[in-house]
């Protein structure tokens, strides 16, 4: 009985080890499916936000060359933001879709990984210089608006941006490790191109330090703009500051500044969640920090696609020549006063409509 009663309690270890070994593939298999579709996930919305990206910054580049009315100083500094997004889109973004589907990329070509990250600084730098050189553009339209006007012409503005592209790839490349020796990963960190003392740097010095500065300038804009605008009841009349009568373009000038903000605060939303992440990168709980890390990086990516949506919806000016550009018929038929025939309708012209349209040349007669 005994030698029986042990070839069962051995039978019974056998299949029980089977079974947890069995059960393990079959989590780790349903883990890997998991992952994979999730992979496949984040790479669809890569390539959604790349389309609308390059759409978007390619329709803001069309509408300031085809429009006399967007040719103007300031639109230089949106034509930088709109090229750094488009390379973006171009370099970086497709790196990221590739690692995606290929789980090894970064292993087996460490190259890319470097250019990933050199890249990503890059295109990050662009977009903080330009819009602190837009900043302090609106400052001095502002508050210094007759200097403004005399001193700084489109060609100075034009070599102030080539000067922020050049410090950009200067910081971004000369501090790089373009080596093929170094230690090979899964993952693709800031780390692994720069030192860690670099990242930091990038992150409170390249990054946070303009932000800081960009906020203040535009609170300093926004008071000055408020005090040039102030009216005054004088015998029952608003009058508005006389010290800025000479100021013919104060309403332009106010409302750009106005855009500006509006184009920094969303830059802040979107790029300092992923600041504050590269600053706490050695969290420990791993789960939180992936999650963390998706999130972050995701927010970063649809700064450059909502571009052209951000400045359709507050610019007068990109409306109407997006507008224009995207439905051209549309537009046809509003100038010419045109009416469209619905069926079911009456479509007579009345004789309101007539005069309605004829009015200024019987004004004339």
């Amino acid at each position: 009985m005994a030698p029986l009663a042990g070839t069962v309690s051995s039978t019974i270890m056998s299949s029980t080890k089977d079974m947890v070994e069995s059960t393990a593939s079959n989590g780790e298999e349903l883990r890997n499916s998991v992952v994979n579709v999730g992979d496949m996930i984040n790479a669809i919305a890569f390539a959604i936000l790349i389309l609308f990206t390059a759409f978007g910054n390619l329709l803001i580049l069309a509408a300031i060359f085809k429009s006399k009315i967007l040719r103007f100083r300031t639109h230089l500094y949106i034509t930088s933001l709109s090229c750094a997004n488009l390379l973006m889109a171009g370099v970086v973004m497709p790196l990221r879709v590739l690692s995606f589907v290929d789980k090894n990329t970064w292993l087996n070509k460490p190259g890319l990984c470097e250019t990933y990250g050199s890249f990503f600084v890059l295109f990050c730098t662009v977009t903080v210089y330009t819009l602190a050189a837009l900043s302090l553009d609106r400052y001095f339209s502002i508050s210094r608006y007759k200097w403004y006007q005399k001193c700084l012409t489109s060609g100075r503005t034009f070599c102030l941006i080539v000067l922020c592209w050049s410090i950009a790839v200067l910081v971004s490349f000369m501090f790089a490790n373009f080596d093929d020796d170094v230690g090979k990963s899964l993952n693709c960190k800031l780390s692994t191109t720069y030192t860690i003392g670099y990242v930091y740097a990038f992150v409170g010095i390249e990054v946070l330090t303009p932000v800081v500065f960009m906020l203040i300038l535009q609170w300093q804009v926004m008071k000055t703009a408020v005090s040039h605008t102030h009216t005054v009841d004088v015998c029952g009349r608003q009058i508005k500051n006389l010290d800025y009568a000479d100021f013919p373009s104060i309403t332009k000038e106010t409302t750009w500044s106005k855009i500006v903000v509006r184009i920094t605060l969303s830059f802040v939303i979107f790029w300092i969640p992923r600041c504050v992440f590269l600053l706490l990168d050695n969290s420990n709980a791993a789960g939180i920090h992936e999650v963390a890390d998706g999130l972050t990086e995701i927010m970063t990516y649809c700064f450059p696609p909502s571009f052209a949506l951000l400045l359709g919806y507050w610019s007068k000016e990109f409306r109407e020549v997006f507008v224009d550009m995207l439905c051209p018929y549309a537009c046809y038929q509003k100038q010419k006063d045109m009416r469209k025939y619905r069926l079911g309708e009456p479509n007579r012209v009345k004789p309101s409509m007539m005069y309605r349209k004829h009015s200024k040349n019987f004004a004339a007669s």
